[in-house]
């Protein structure tokens, strides 16, 4: 069970009374709950890192699919700017993609983490932990989302409409060439 020193103490010589067991003959040592401290403390370690890392890797993934959005985009910014639009303004349209997509997102993944949560350690779920935890996870996912977008938002921003015209996004089969080709054997 989950005792603090103190209530194994208070446990221990109560039991000891109802056994008619001497008071010098009890004694609960304070070793074990200092371990039990420390790995506490090891565990919260164990899984911040756990979360830095998922944090670092969801950002990388969000800025490679934000670069790519952008990369396929190039064309449609060069046409905005030709007509008249501002970086400012380009800024602002992949911002708000970001943040409606953050916006979307971001509540599914707190609550299918939340429900896993809840199913895997039922007995240690509190609602107030759980909700002040959830908010800062929210917070911090959605500073993530903005910090990985930044570099594809600068991208957006400083196409010119000439590079626009110059950029070809094709991903065509490659012609294959007239030329026979065969491969020299001994035989």
């Amino acid at each position: 069970q989950n005792m603090s020193e103190e209530e194994a103490a208070n446990y221990a010589n109560t039991l000891a009374q109802q056994l008619e067991i001497s008071d010098d003959n009890v004694i609960v040592r304070s070793t074990y709950f200092n371990i039990k401290d420390e790995n506490r403390g090891s565990d919260m370690l164990f899984y911040f890192l756990i979360g830095f890392i998922t944090f670092i890797g969801s950002g990388i993934v969000i800025y490679s699919i934000f670069y790519i959005s952008v990369a396929g985009s190039i064309r449609n910014y060069g046409q905005l700017r030709t007509i008249g639009t501002t970086k400012r303004q380009i800024k602002k349209m992949v911002y708000r993609e970001g943040k409606l997509l953050a916006a979307i997102a971001i509540p599914i993944g707190l609550v299918i983490g939340n429900v896993i949560g809840y199913f895997l350690v039922p007995a240690g779920w509190y609602w107030l932990t759980a909700l002040c935890v959830t908010a800062g996870v929210g917070l911090f996912a959605f500073i993530i989302v903005m910090i990985a977008i930044y570099t594809p938002v600068k991208r957006a921003a400083a196409v010119s409409p000439l590079e626009a015209l110059r950029y070809s996004d094709y991903q065509g089969k490659m012609k294959e060439s007239s030329v026979l080709h065969r491969k020299i054997t001994p035989a």
